[in-house]
């Protein structure tokens, strides 16, 4: 059911985790910044959206076989 665990996806993981810090990190402060709450809201959503894409990465497992990895390395492709 969850993908294999490599290293390389277990620092992907550790990275979103960060990106999640930082987003919690802006939302709590937006409640003592109440002069300049709209910037650190924007802040906090912009860490959540890094954080949910690189969550979704980690979810996505090995090996990729989507057009843009397999493409990208193919031999016949023209340059």
């Amino acid at each position: 059911m969850f993908p294999e665990i490599t290293l390389l996806t277990a620092i992907v993981w550790l990275v979103a985790l960060q990106f999640m810090l930082y987003a919690t990190g802006w939302l709590l402060n937006s409640v003592m910044l109440r002069e300049e709450r709209v910037a650190v809201l924007c802040w906090g959503g912009f860490m959540a959206c890094i954080g949910t894409g690189f969550l979704l990465t980690a979810l996505r497992g090995e090996p990729r076989t989507g057009w843009p990895s397999t493409a990208a390395a193919s031999p016949s492709s023209p340059a």
